[in-house]
């Protein structure tokens, strides 16, 4: 059985290390506990691993609901190579792993073996950040009952076509623009209540104005992306001007596509979406480019597949056949080449549901590269 041993070193103090023996069979949930045991953490935030060893990087990212079911030997360790471990999503614990040495033996251990030591565990925060940073959280308990009431009326996905499902998204639109005024444009608020309520309150609300643009409630669902940019003006505010855009608002929705590619040129899901603006406003050139630029910008396959798939439905319809094949082939080829240096054949790597966040750095209220749509803190679910 192959044994590997690992140093592991927190970045925040790189005079620090622990070094690990781990069998072959250890998961990267084992490295995890070890990691926390070692370096006294709290062990009650999400984490994720990252096999390039570079932060945030999607293309390499094991998450944490994936770590119990990836076992070292899937891995490809070889002596040198570099992981990256960040723990907590907030606060951005992050920890370099290094393969020192790979050996042989009948038995592995049964438990993470420590070897050596070096150096105090450093604090899990700074003190003087916590004044600062770690308030407590805002009191929801009276937004709860909203919230929870929303996500009730739309676990169903009302059908809009049928009097009960536009009944449904009538009454979803009322108790989401009381939930609005109640929040206040307050962001700590939102992400406190986000984290309280019963299900993925985001994720719900990330969809729903254009859920209400297409049961024929344009004007609902414009308000509520306006009301709603306060929490992710770069998803809210693309597809208010889609939303614009597809109820034939020409003026509107291209004054909006300038507006964010002004302030948030660089967001792959902002040039994305606003390719998608021109496209259905007939304007094939300048759509195209935009879904070229996204793609200049989203080099990691999990984030390229929005632009390809829209770039690709636009050659199509200009009769660029060949074009669009070649694009797709180019990708399919690339994505192979990727599944061909990460193959990992029991692992799930964690694409985005909804909109990439990429950006050069990404603070504590940030939305998150992942592109959930969320917080760091709430990175992939994360309750950091």
């Amino acid at each position: 059985m192959h044994i590997y041993r690992l140093r592991i070193c927190p970045e925040r103090a790189p005079d620090v290390w622990r070094v690990f023996e781990f069998s072959a069979r250890h998961t990267l949930l084992d490295v995890h506990d070890a990691i926390q045991d070692a370096f006294e953490l709290d062990n009650d935030h999400f984490f994720a691993f990252y096999r390039s060893g570079k932060h945030w990087d999607r293309a390499s990212q094991i998450s944490y609901e994936d770590a119990d079911r990836v076992r070292l030997f899937q891995l490809g360790f070889v002596p040198g190579m570099r992981l990256s471990y960040v723990f907590d999503f907030g606060d951005e614990l992050w920890h370099e792993l290094e393969v020192l040495a790979l050996s042989e033996a009948a038995v592995g251990p049964e438990e993470p073996l420590l070897v050596e030591s070096v150096g105090a565990a450093p604090p899990q925060y700074d003190t003087e950040e916590l004044d600062d940073e770690e308030l407590p959280s805002p009191d929801v308990t009276d937004l709860l009952p909203v919230a929870n009431e929303l996500l009730r009326l739309l676990a169903s996905e009302p059908d809009p076509t049928t009097d009960a499902g536009r009944e449904s998204l009538r009454s979803a639109h009322r108790v989401a623009s009381d939930l609005v005024i109640r929040l206040e444009a307050d962001e700590e608020r939102f992400w406190a209540l986000e984290e309280a309520c019963e299900g993925d309150l985001l994720g719900l609300l990330l969809v729903l104005p254009l859920i209400l643009a297409d049961a024929g409630m344009v004007a609902e669902g414009d308000v509520l992306a306006l009301a709603l940019a306060f929490v992710e003006p770069a998803h809210f505010l693309a597809d208010r001007a889609v939303l614009l855009a597809e109820a034939g608002q020409r003026e509107a929705a291209l004054a909006q596509v300038r507006e964010n590619l002004d302030s948030m040129g660089d967001d792959v899901w902002v040039q994305t979406q606003a390719g998608k603006v021109y496209a259905i406003l007939g304007d094939a050139g300048e759509a195209e480019a935009l879904f070229r630029a996204a793609l200049e910008h989203a080099p990691e396959h999990a984030e390229r597949a929005s632009a390809v798939e829209h770039l690709s439905a636009l050659l199509r319809a200009q009769h660029r056949d060949p074009e669009a094949a070649a694009l797709e082939a180019a990708e399919q080829a690339r994505t192979q080449r990727w599944l061909a240096e990460h193959s990992v054949p029991e692992v799930r790597v964690r694409a985005p549901d909804t909109v990439a966040r990429l950006g050069p750095k990404v603070g504590r209220n940030d939305p998150c590269p992942c592109g959930s749509g969320k917080k760091y803190k709430k990175c992939c679910g994360a309750d950091a």
